[in-house]
């Protein structure tokens, strides 16, 4: 239901006169016509001179600020003096707590052209916590138990209120994966996660961890076992038009054969499990598809340095009738593979984190930002240029880890995301000119960012953020514990470069602790998704 006019001029007026300190921009998306003013009022607290401060608090229906009054011009301001906090990341701690002796009125009072200083007053606590990256607890005083009963009575009515709309709007619903099978048969901590889907047609999913790989039969993860008994199992991929199942374990890269994983019934072929061996000190991997090759790329760190190789599988030799072997092989035993070429080999002088595929070009993530490189002639450059941004904004991001970069608006833009913010940057690095402001400040500190067009997923140990890729606004939060990412939606790619994910609806994959268990789950939309639209289009 829509604001009645009078409010929308209201939130108009409070979305106009609502200042941000320099470089700390929180899109309240309050020009929203759903958008609500619930409650407002003047309370106390402690700032960081520890001086008594009023403060005004505006309670939205989205948002809980907490600002201080300026009179700018005859134009009443409200700066803001904490960080907005997100109904959804809002907990009411206590507010029955006896009454204490507040001091005089200070800065923000004097601030509002107050009069001489008044004696001590009681203020009755209302202790609040924003769970987020930059919250904490925050303690307001109101001036009598009548108000702060209120407040208490408001706050608790938008959260219930938040609980409800969100619900009916959210846009991923978490489905748990674990069955019995699987909790009886894992042992170990669960690292990563990949489905797929077999010559025959099985649709099966392989969970990675520190103590080997296991496999069930999708959906529900039935009839789980252990296919792999490897230690230390970072990441896993499978290049299905060639049969080819990839695992990272303890450092070294190795390729199996899918139908030796999971045999057919009755088995094609009798294939033994020793694998081959494309590399070792591996630190990461990405499967992708460059001029129309499905290429597997890999890095190892020397020092600070990254030393990527480029490898391409090689149909006849996978196809190859295997040699009769009597005993199955071990990793110790693999070969040296047979499977698959060199394509390229090249170095970057900073340490790596992640490589993207586009259609011509590859993206790296490193320390020092995002190299976007040719493979053709090695030539890269790293964006966003530094010498074209604030130089806050480039200490800042000196401090911070880059952690994915994503096309938006045709190709026109790039979203870069670091682990405590994003930046809005056009196709050649700069600040992006159409928008006020550039960054978008994350709730939390992102170990995983994740593209399932139109949204952004943002893996915090303890939430999910879910943003609007193109206007950086938060849409969801998805609460966990020792939430972590298992599979992004990349690394099936085929021959002709489409990707297999097209063939049917991607579900991210991830994990968290449930009562001291690990529950892997995915996340299935509930509004229809870009299935790869041309603004997402990794044409570079």
């Amino acid at each position: 239901m829509s604001s009645p006019p009078e409010k929308l001029v209201e939130l108009q007026r409070y979305h106009s006169n609502i200042v941000f300190k320099s470089g700390e921009f929180i899109d309240l998306d309050l020009l929203n016509d759903n958008r609500s003013l619930l409650h407002t009022g003047t309370l106390s607290m402690q700032l960081r001179s520890r001086t008594w401060s009023e403060v005004f608090v505006l309670l939205f229906d989205n948002y809980l600020v907490i600002t201080g009054l300026r009179e700018t011009d005859g134009t009443t301001q409200y700066h803001v003096v904490k960080r907005p906090v997100p109904l959804e990341l809002l907990t009411l701690v206590n507010f029955t707590d006896p009454p204490v002796q507040r001091g005089n009125p200070g800065l923000l009072n004097k601030l509002r052209g107050g009069a001489a200083a008044e004696a001590p007053t009681d203020g009755f606590p209302c202790m609040i916590r924003h769970n987020a990256r930059a919250g904490g607890s925050y303690v307001m005083y109101a001036d009598t138990a009548q108000v702060r009963t209120e407040w208490q009575r408001k706050l608790v009515e938008a959260l219930s209120l938040r609980r409800v709309v969100q619900e009916s709007n959210k846009v991923f619903e978490v489905e748990m994966l674990n069955s019995d099978t699987l909790d009886k048969s894992l042992t170990g901590k669960i690292t990563c996660s990949v489905p797929f889907n077999t010559p025959d047609g099985r649709a099966l999913m392989a969970i990675g961890g520190t103590d080997g790989v296991w496999v069930g039969s999708r959906p529900g993860l039935h009839s789980v076992k252990r296919v792999l008994d490897l230690q230390f199992v970072t990441q896993l991929a499978v290049v299905e038009d060639f049969g080819v199942f990839i695992v990272l374990a303890n450092e070294t890269l190795f390729a199996y054969h899918i139908e030796a994983l999971a045999p057919s019934s009755p088995p094609k072929v009798n294939l033994d499990l020793t694998p081959q061996k494309l590399g070792n000190k591996a630190q990461f991997f990405v499967v992708g598809n460059l001029h129309g090759r499905i290429l597997v790329a890999f890095m190892k760190k020397k020092a600070n340095d990254s030393i990527f190789r480029m490898v391409e599988p090689i149909p006849d030799k996978i196809n190859q009738q295997p040699k009769t072997s009597t005993v199955r092989g071990s990793p110790s035993e693999s070969p040296i593979s047979e499977w698959f070429r060199v394509y390229r080999d090249f170095f970057l002088e900073a340490e790596s984190f992640d490589l993207v595929f586009l259609k011509a070009r590859i993206v790296i993530t490193t320390t020092s930002g995002f190299e976007v490189m040719d493979l053709s002639d090695f030539k890269s450059v790293t964006i966003p240029p530094r010498e074209q941004l604030d130089k806050q904004l480039v200490k800042r991001m000196k401090t911070c880890r880059p952690v994915g970069a994503f096309r938006v608006r045709d190709g026109e833009e790039f979203l870069l995301c670091f682990n405590e913010f994003g930046l809005y940057v056009t196709k050649h690095g700069d600040p992006s000119p159409t928008r006020s402001v550039c960054t978008v400040e994350w709730e939390g500190n992102v170990q995983r960012a994740v593209l399932q067009a139109p949204y952004l997923l943002l893996f915090d140990a303890d939430f999910i953020e879910v943003r609007d890729l193109g206007t950086g606004r938060l849409v969801q939060i998805i609460p966990g514990q020792d939430i972590r990412c298992l599979w992004d939606g990349r690394g099936r790619v085929s021959v002709d470069g489409q990707r297999k994910e097209k063939e049917e609806l991607v579900r991210i994959q991830a994990v968290m602790n449930i009562m001291g268990r690990q529950r892997v789950f995915q996340l299935v939309p509930l509004v229809p998704l870009s299935v790869i639209p041309e603004s997402q289009s990794t044409k570079a």
